[in-house]
C-alpha cells in the first residue's frame, strides 16, 4: 500500500497535468499553467524534504560591531575526531587560552573565529549593561558537515587590566546556540587564582556558535551598598537609644 505522502504527490501531479491538457490550444493559458506547475512542484519539494535546519545557519554578529577578530585554521594530515587548539600560540592577548573540540565524525580541517564586540549582538537577550565589561563571539566551522559534539574551553582574565580598574571582581558568562536560541551554560571558576589572573573552564555539549560575556561588580555599586547598610544600622541604633531613654525616663517618673 503506497504511503500517504506518495499518494498526495500523485494526485497533485494528475490534477496539474489535467489542467495543462485542458489548456492545449491556448498559448497564454499553457504559459501560465507551466509557471504554476513549476512553483507548485518547488513548494512540494520543500514540504517533502524540509528546509535547511537552523543548526546549519548559526547566528553571527553584525560586522559593524567587530572590534577585533582572531581567525585560526587547523589542517590535519590524518582525519581526527578530537582537535586541540592552543589559542595562545596564535594570539596571546585573548582571554580564551585553549580549545578542545570533539566532532561527530573525523575531520581534516577546522576554523576557529574569535571576535571582540563593541556591544551586545542582536540575537542575545539583553543583560544588565552596567555590569557588562565586554562581549565576545566564537564560531567553529569544518570542511564537511561534522558538528562539534563536545567543547572544552579554558579562559584567563587579567585582574588589573586597564578596562577593569573600576571593578571589584570579574566573572564569565557563556551562551551557546542550541539550534533555536542562545542559552546560558555552566562556567567553572578554576583554582589557581593569583594576584594577576582569574581562571575559568567550561565543558559543554557542542555547538558551532557561542557568546562570551565578561561581567564585573563595580566599586561604585559596592560602596553604595555599604553606605545604605551603614545608614540603616545607624538609624536602628538611634531609634534603639531613643526608645531606651524614654523607657528609663518613664520608670524614673514612677518613683
Amino acid at each position: 500500500m503506497p504511503k500517504s505522502g506518495s499518494f498526495k504527490v500523485t494526485s497533485i501531479k494528475q490534477k496539474l497535468f489535467e489542467k495543462l491538457e485542458s489548456n492545449i490550444g491556448n498559448p497564454w493559458g499553457v504559459t501560465v499553467t507551466r509557471t504554476c506547475v513549476i512553483f507548485a512542484m518547488f513548494a512540494l519539494l520543500l514540504s517533502l524534504f524540509g528546509s535547511t535546519g537552523a543548526d546549519s545557519f548559526p547566528p553571527t554578529p553584525s560586522k559593524h560591531i567587530f572590534v577585533d577578530e582572531t581567525c585560526i585554521s587547523v589542517s590535519l594530515t590524518i582525519p581526527a575526531r578530537i582537535v586541540f587548539i592552543n589559542v595562545t600560540e596564535y594570539d596571546a592577548k585573548q582571554i580564551v587560552k585553549n580549545v578542545t573540540l570533539e566532532f561527530s565524525e573525523p575531520i581534516t580541517f577546522v576554523r576557529f573565529n574569535w571576535k571582540v564586540l563593541s556591544k551586545r549582538p542582536s540575537y542575545l537577550d539583553a543583560l544588565d549593561s552596567s555590569a557588562v565589561l565586554q562581549y565576545y563571539a566564537i564560531t567553529f566551522s569544518t570542511d564537511n558537515t561534522a558538528e562539534p559534539t563536545n567543547v572544552k574551553m579554558d579562559f584567563e582574565i587579567e585582574k588589573d587590566s586597564e578596562q577593569n580598574r573600576d571593578t571589584e571582581e570579574e566573572t564569565l558568562l557563556l551562551y551557546r546556540y542550541n539550534g533555536e536560541k542562545m542559552e546560558e551554560c555552566a562556567m567553572e571558576k578554576v583554582k589557581g587564582e593569583n594576584d594577576d589572573f582569574l581562571y575559568f573552564r567550561t565543558e559543554i555539549e557542542g555547538s558551532s556558535s557561542y557568546v562570551i560575556v565578561t561581567r564585573g561588580i563595580t566599586l561604585s555599586s559596592w560602596w553604595f551598598d555599604v553606605v545604605i547598610i551603614s545608614v540603616v544600622v545607624a538609624l536602628i541604633t538611634v531609634i534603639g537609644i531613643y526608645g531606651y531613654r524614654r523607657y528609663k525616663l518613664a520608670n524614673l517618673k514612677k518613683y
